[in-house]
């Protein structure tokens, strides 16, 4: 199955290099990686293409000199923790310093390493590496780096202490500290690596990989009761650590806000981002937005999901996500096959 696509002679910015695309249906990732290598297409990309893919190809074509490999983000894989009192809350997630050591305890460059083969980075923020304020906001926030002996000394002062090197973090009531993962099948392995990450450290963590029918029980995923992983594409507007965004039961827990997190100057930053008139003020806003989060640590940022296209040397053109144009389709009037 398949689309031919016509060039379009009167388009506006002259007419395109390609006359005609033939676009085709492989909805098996293997079948599409198997027609790239045997030279049946000319170019794939996301989301028929990941990061496994792309790799293979990598090693096998682009090594080879017979293609090309880019790579660019539109997304962000985090994971939110939870403020509502649900039932089974580990309460301890309302000290500032439990979930920053929570943070310095995730290898997310082991995340990256083995979710996205090692071609994706580690993120630290709501914000694209190819956004211009990027550097600013980079500069700007608090960073909470891999640090096993950091995380330990924070949940020390929140007054988690260890018996003994292998023993678990315990409250002055006697209660281990237990925090469970939640995440959906496609991020079992995300989800593993944290929570082997916390049991070294001396957290009591539990796995809860949502079975495919639990994937869309809006509910359910709203009352998880320690943290839970998500992934959003990035813009301002997708930006939904807000109190509008709260679930509610009376809306079926549609919100996108799972977690809970509520700050009034979040609330009120994310007001002027979206709707003032002054360029200088949105500007301020969305760098003030990353940097306070970070401060909070309202929320984890893992790391960016890869976006891959792979293609012959000789089709020329395509540029991947650039700046506000996202897909990889958007400058097609511009491709051509040398």
């Amino acid at each position: 199955q398949g689309i031919i696509a016509r060039a379009n002679l009167d388009w506006f910015l002259g007419p395109p290099k390609l006359d005609t695309l033939d676009i085709r249906f492989v909805p098996d990732h293997a079948a599409l990686l198997s027609n790239l290598l045997s030279g049946a297409v000319d170019l794939v990309s996301s989301p028929g293409v990941r990061a496994p893919e792309a790799v293979v190809a990598r090693d096998q074509w682009v090594s080879k000199g017979e293609g090309y490999l880019k790579t660019w983000a539109t997304r962000l894989d985090f994971m939110e923790f939870q403020y509502r009192q649900v039932p089974g809350r580990t309460s301890a997630l309302s000290d500032t310093r439990v979930r920053q050591a929570l943070m310095q305890a995730i290898d997310r460059q082991s995340i990256v390493d083995t979710v996205d083969e090692g071609i994706g980075s580690t993120a630290d923020a709501f914000v694209l590496p190819s956004d211009v304020l990027f550097p600013e906001i980079d500069g700007s926030i608090r960073k909470y780096p891999f640090d096993p002996q950091r995380a330990a000394a924070l949940l020390a002062e929140a007054g988690f202490q260890r018996s003994g090197p292998s023993s678990l973090f315990a409250g002055p009531d006697g209660k281990t500290l237990d925090v469970e993962v939640m995440g959906s099948t496609g991020q079992a392995q995300e989800a593993t690596i944290i929570a082997n990450n916390w049991k070294v450290v001396g957290i009591n963590s539990a796995l809860n990989v949502l079975p495919a029918a639990r994937e869309r029980d809006r509910e359910y995923r709203a009352n998880f009761t320690g943290t839970q992983l998500n992934g959003r594409s990035i813009s301002t507007e997708n930006f939904h650590f807000v109190s509008a965004q709260l679930p509610r039961p009376e809306t079926g827990y549609v919100e996108l806000n799972r977690g809970s997190f509520s700050d009034l100057e979040i609330d009120r930053l994310q007001k002027i981002a979206l709707t003032s008139l002054d360029a200088r003020e949105r500007t301020a806003a969305t760098i003030a937005i990353p940097v306070r989060m970070s401060e909070l640590a309202g929320y984890a940022p893992l790391h960016y999901q890869v976006e891959v296209f792979l293609a012959k040397n000789n089709v020329k053109g395509p540029i991947g996500n650039y700046g506000p144009q996202e897909g990889n389709s958007w400058n097609i009037f511009e491709w051509e096959v040398a």
